[in-house]
């Protein structure tokens, strides 16, 4: 979704919060606050502030799940790392074992 999308279908929910009576109150109050007493001016202050704040939320929920998506990549290694650890120790024991000459046939 382009952000101009995002942005008009913010705009329309909070125009239907408006329409319906379900608006937040304590931004409907700092709205008729910095509009004076202006109803029409309340109005379009608490669409912009409204709008500004749905905003900020979708931007947190996003950087939320990406640094929930990191956190998993980084479970999905350790364990990664865990299940092979088995094999990389006796690997790792195999070629030292090889470089010092254990099994060779030279004497």
């Amino acid at each position: 979704m382009q952000k101009i999308d995002i942005e008009e279908t913010l705009f329309k929910a909070v125009a239907d919060e408006i329409r319906h009576g379900h608006l937040s109150e304590g931004l409907w109050l700092k709205a008729n606050v910095d509009a004076g007493g202006n109803e029409r001016q309340a109005q379009l202050l608490y669409t912009k502030y409204r709008v500004a704040q749905l905003t900020g939320e979708i931007a947190d929920s996003t950087i939320t799940r990406q640094i929930e998506n990191k956190k998993q990549i980084v479970r999905d290694f350790r364990k990664l790392c865990w299940d092979y650890l088995p094999f990389t120790i006796v690997a790792l024991v195999l070629i030292v074992l090889l470089l010092s000459g254990v099994f060779s046939n030279a004497r």
